[in-house]
């Protein structure tokens, strides 16, 4: 939301986060103003996608690719993990939404579960607008990216920790008897999904899918020709995706989520489309984002949200918008939200963003400064402290701090 604001970038997702994403689904499948305000931005252009072609995908179509052939691909390979889609592990369920998709047949009408229903008829909603912003550039095809070569590296280096030796040793030898790709994440999903109990040591399965998921997502930003953050939740997997070549300034990132209501209110789909028109009028981001704090601070209040929130950024911004910066989570939050914050409803998780604590390793009094925060801020629930890949992403932030 804020690199659209401030920033006036145009985000660029994959087809499987679009179509495997629960906050982005849940957000359409409501069918309200936030569901009409985020197809209107992909319609518009401001939001982008890339389906990852497949030779499957190539030989069966002529016409031009659109979002809902990529999600039809991926219910055609029983390895596919969908994470968003716990009910399509079934086969008779799968197997009912792709017949209903390729026939163009009523979900409301083939499909017992509501809920199921509505969703698949949000993926039709979400294809058909990218199909109409495709004069926008909104949707084109993308070349599957390499990731299993450096996914082996990180597990070689992952091996030299005594703790992670056994796990990443199976890993390794199960991958060289994989009869699949290794070139699907849900290849790799499933054999994590195998790995013994007692072979895992010092490691959990979310740590090694972190891994995974970083790894990939990596190779991704760069098929997509885009440059997000990359985070990893564990040091020891840091260090091994280092050694095995993702290059780019590592630093520790605190995230924390409030309940407040009328942040909540305030940042929406709908606030983003309907101020993007009014931010045309300032061509830097610095006074984009000058004109969004002074509107986020009278809606919400600028001394309660100064009470509530402490946020140290990494920009030098000015002196006079530090403390209010608050009402719009930070710069580096827009970047990160995606893949830091859970939660059903993709307007509630950023909206309920309170402060976003970014100080790059090396920096002098890191601890000093983190635990300070913490001791100020009262009734908050830290979710994850992560190590985070960041390299040019930032280039407005940049602008800001250049400022």
């Amino acid at each position: 939301m804020l690199g659209l604001l401030v920033g006036n970038t145009r985000p660029v997702l994959s087809g499987a986060q679009i179509f495997d994403n629960t906050l982005i689904i849940d957000t359409v499948a409501a069918f309200d103003r936030e569901a009409e305000a985020f197809l209107g931005l992909i319609r518009d252009g401001r939001l982008q996608s890339r389906v990852v072609s497949t030779s499957d995908l190539e030989s069966n179509i002529s016409r031009p690719v659109v979002l809902l052939d990529g999600f039809t691909e991926a219910l055609k390979r029983p390895n596919f993990v969908f994470s968003a889609w716990p009910e399509l592990e079934q086969p008779g369920v799968r197997q009912a939404v792709l017949s209903l998709l390729v026939g163009n047949a009523d979900p409301a009408r083939e499909l017992d579960d509501t809920q199921l229903a509505q969703r698949v008829t949000a993926i039709r909603e979400l294809s058909g607008s990218f199909e109409a912003g495709a004069g926008n550039d909104g949707l084109r095809t993308a070349r599957r990216p390499i990731f299993s070569d450096r996914l082996v590296r990180l597990l070689e280096s992952l091996r030299m920790s005594p703790d992670a030796q056994e796990a990443a040793e199976w890993l390794l030898q199960a991958a060289t008897k994989q009869t699949g790709s290794l070139e699907y994440r849900s290849t790799w999903y499933r054999l994590i999904d195998a790995i013994p109990s007692s072979v895992l040591g010092g490691l959990t399965r979310p740590t090694l899918l972190d891994g995974v998921n970083g790894i990939y997502n990596e190779a991704i930003s760069r098929t997509l020709n885009c440059d997000p953050d990359i985070s990893f939740s564990d040091g020891r997997i840091v260090k091994a995706a280092t050694e095995a070549g993702l290059e780019g300034q590592w630093g520790n990132r605190a995230v924390e989520l409030g309940q407040s209501q009328a942040m909540q209110d305030v940042m929406s789909w709908n606030m983003v489309r309907d101020t993007l028109p009014r931010l045309e009028a300032f061509r830097t981001p610095q006074a984009r984002l000058t004109y969004l704090i002074n509107e986020f601070s009278d809606s919400i209040g600028r001394e309660k949200l100064e009470r509530r929130t402490g946020t140290w950024l990494r920009v030098k911004a000015p002196h006079q918008i530090l403390g209010k910066l608050a009402a719009i989570g930070t710069a580096e939050a827009a970047l990160s939200v995606s893949t830091a914050l859970g939660g059903s409803h993709l307007a509630q998780a950023i909206g309920g963003l309170v402060g976003v604590v970014t100080v790059f390793g090396g920096a002098p009094g890191i601890k000093e400064i983190v635990t300070a925060h913490e001791r100020r801020t009262t009734r908050r629930e830290i979710l994850r402290v992560r190590r985070t890949l960041t390299r040019n992403s930032s280039a407005w932030v940049q602008q800001i701090d250049e400022g």
